[in-house]
């Protein structure tokens, strides 16, 4: 029996033996392996978002001879978009050669890393200068690490009131200095610049110490000083009238003080 254990075409020449008088002197024979058929089967096909690292989904083939251990590898994808995945076998080459794949593509997304970028806020007292800050802040998602936001922020405020601080523009760069606007969804939140009216007094109400009118009162002026000077009264015991306060009058005053 004649055997071949590659993929692809072998030529075989058999020579006759001697003694056989009519056989043929030789014979050419061709010997040809197909190569086994695997399928891909895919798992993990997403969508995927943007980590700033290769993704793809997972290939795998479970149907090979039986003793062969099948090694696969796959194209990836960095960037946010559509991306293809194509399967291969690595190993030696008459592995490859001995297999056929089928279904070894597969399309799959990347998306767009979400992240929201908002200007600083601000605020002061009226002094007559303008009052400005550029500087920016995430509120929401969040950056691959090494990346960083160039913000344009044009927003100022001398008088007193309020007005937006405008983030125009933002750019995400990576380490490298490499553009990477592209793979982010950014939303942009403008913030505010508040200047506040000076106080032309500084004072408050709780420095000042409570006076209370205390009138004072005696035997001989029973309604006060205060009180007896309203009603054109002299100490107790004036007259009035012609008439004198008897001691009487002077404690019932006492009483209703």
């Amino acid at each position: 029996s004649i055997k071949g254990n590659k993929a692809g075409e072998t030529i075989i020449t058999v020579k006759a033996s001697e003694g056989e008088e009519y056989a043929p002197r030789e014979i050419t024979i061709k010997i040809i392996v197909i190569p086994k058929t695997l399928e891909i089967t895919w798992s993990n096909i997403g969508p995927f978002t943007y980590n700033g690292e290769e993704q793809s989904p997972i290939a795998s083939v479970t149907n090979e001879v039986s003793g062969e251990t099948i090694d696969l590898k796959v194209t990836t994808g960095i960037n946010a978009g559509m991306h293809t995945a194509i399967a291969s076998i690595v190993g030696e080459e008459d592995t490859e050669s001995n297999y056929k794949l089928i279904n070894n593509t597969i399309s799959f997304m990347i998306l767009q890393r979400d992240i929201t970028i908002s200007a600083e806020s601000d605020s002061k007292v009226y002094d007559g200068t303008k009052l400005e800050n550029k500087n920016h802040k995430v509120i929401l998602g969040s950056l691959v690490s090494g990346d960083s936001v160039e913000a344009a922020i044009t927003g100022s405020r001398t008088d007193v009131g309020i007005s937006e601080n405008v983030l125009h523009s933002v750019i995400i760069r990576d380490a490298n200095g490499v553009d990477q606007t592209n793979n982010y969804n950014v939303s942009k939140v403008n913030g505010t610049l508040t200047v506040r009216a000076k106080e032309s007094v500084d004072f408050e109400t709780r420095h000042l110490k409570k006076l209370t009118y205390e009138p004072k009162i005696s035997a001989a002026d029973p309604l006060g000083d205060a009180a007896s000077s309203a009603l054109g009264l002299g100490p107790a015991g004036a007259s009035l009238y012609g008439r004198r306060w008897p001691p009487r009058l002077v404690n019932q005053c006492r009483r209703t003080r």
